[in-house]
């Protein structure tokens, strides 16, 4: 059973988990997703289907829409109250390490995404204890250096940032 089971947009007000997911990622990033942000979306709320375990690009569309919407008609406190509840702890980890991991790959955590961060994280009732060993797993794996078997010549912002957080 896949955490974020594939979406199915029967009402365009429900809070589902995969709209929660797109919801926060559109909280910590802002409006300025990028297509590599957008393809790491779509890879976290892939689904069985034909089209190699990709949600659709009309589908995302809607879906960013959607949650955007809610997001803005509700705000983020009241989107955390409200999803919460809806989620799994198993869910809300996986969506606190999918930001962490989408801002570790883009190298950047920008003024305030930690912030937002740290109240989806409290909102979802996760201590930073639970998190550490995931948060290193991350760090690990998003190092170039150790893929490419060099040395590193910067280290990771957003790493750092997060690290910090512990």
């Amino acid at each position: 059973m896949r955490i974020f089971p594939k979406s199915r947009l029967e009402d365009d007000n429900a809070l589902t988990p995969q709209c929660i997911l797109a919801g926060l990622l559109l909280a910590v990033k802002g409006q300025t997703h990028s297509n590599d942000e957008l393809m790491h979306l779509s890879s976290c709320l892939a689904g069985p289907s034909a089209d190699n375990y990709m949600v659709r690009s009309d589908e995302l569309k809607g879906l960013i829409q959607n949650s955007n919407r809610i997001l803005s008609e509700m705000g983020l406190d009241a989107f955390l109250e409200q999803s919460s509840p809806l989620l799994t702890y198993k869910q809300k980890l996986a969506t606190l390490l999918t930001i962490m991991d989408l801002c570790m790959v883009e190298n950047s955590l920008l003024d305030g995404e930690r912030d937002v961060f740290e109240q989806i994280r409290m909102g979802f009732g996760i201590a930073e204890d639970d998190l550490r060993p995931f948060e290193e797993m991350l760090i690990l794996k998003n190092e170039a250096s150790i893929r490419l078997n060099v040395m590193p010549t910067s280290y990771n912002r957003a790493a750092e940032g997060f690290r910090s957080l512990c």
